[in-house]
């Protein structure tokens, strides 16, 4: 899988960009997603972010993550056996962009008492899901969603 990252508020520390690939690429051997996909994660400013989530989603303040699938997949049973048989319908996936706010992921990690690697490992798989068609409307959906983030991390 090819992950891309960018900035649009300073510099990207090299530790993040190996954590984030590191963990993209766990979150790709555990779904069984083929390997040619790509995802776009991009670091923006509290104030960027918050644009973003007012225009988006209505609510005026900035937020750690916002996921923005390229493509509108249905949740599926096994993301795995979803792109294994869709794999002869297409050659390039496009799994979407990520827009992460390193101010706000900060202080989320302070309150939750947990550490910014441990934090960032978990949003970012987090929005991956999304990005897949994953969601958490439900009791159902926050279960499926939250069990395959833990089965990533473990």
């Amino acid at each position: 899988m090819v992950v891309d990252i960018a900035s649009l508020s300073g510099k990207v520390k090299t530790s993040e960009r190996r954590e984030i690939k590191n963990i993209v690429l766990r979150a790709e051997r555990r779904l069984r997603l083929p390997g040619s996909g790509e995802i776009s994660i991009v670091f923006v400013s509290a104030r960027q972010s918050r644009r973003f989530n007012s225009k988006l989603r209505g609510i005026n303040k900035p937020t750690t993550v916002l996921s923005f699938p390229s493509q509108n997949f249905k949740t599926p049973k096994s993301a795995g056996q979803y792109f294994k048989n869709a794999a002869s319908q297409f050659i390039d996936y496009q799994y979407g962009e990520i827009f992460v706010c390193r101010t706000e992921l900060e202080k989320y990690a302070q309150a939750a008492k947990l550490d910014y690697k441990t934090t960032l490992r978990y949003l970012i798989i987090h929005s991956l899901l999304h990005c897949l068609g994953y969601h958490h409307g439900s009791a159902k959906a926050t279960y499926i969603m939250e069990n395959t983030i833990r089965k990533i991390l473990a």
